[in-house]
């Protein structure tokens, strides 16, 4: 159980290329650095973040399967926990067209 599944590659790897391209504080930071100093001042900056991005996707690729190996049972929780995130946000959208109850609707 060792080796990290197809799976489960697939899925780590869909989530880091949605997070890392998704606009977010770091993406911000770099466009205004490359608006603002252009890209050859802002590589630095470029590859820093990216250097941090992946240390901590590793840290917690790590950590999670520290954490299921250490205790078998916590995968279901963790699954159910995510579920339960994922639903929540949906229903605090301030959107009233983004609340989960009208995505389900529309399917």
């Amino acid at each position: 159980s060792g080796i990290m599944g197809l799976e489960t590659f697939i899925s780590l790897t869909l989530y880091m290329v949605i997070t890392a391209t998704t606009p977010g504080p770091n993406n911000i930071l770099v466009l205004n650095s490359v608006v603002n100093y252009g890209y050859a001042q802002s590589k630095r900056l470029i590859l820093g973040v990216y250097a941090g991005f992946a240390a901590i996707m590793i840290l917690c690729g790590f950590g999670t399967h520290l954490l299921i190996e250490l205790l078998p049972n916590t995968l279901g929780i963790l699954k159910i926990l995510g579920a339960g995130y994922v639903f929540t946000s949906l229903t605090k959208s301030p959107n009233p067209n983004l609340k989960a109850w009208k995505a389900i609707m529309t399917i």
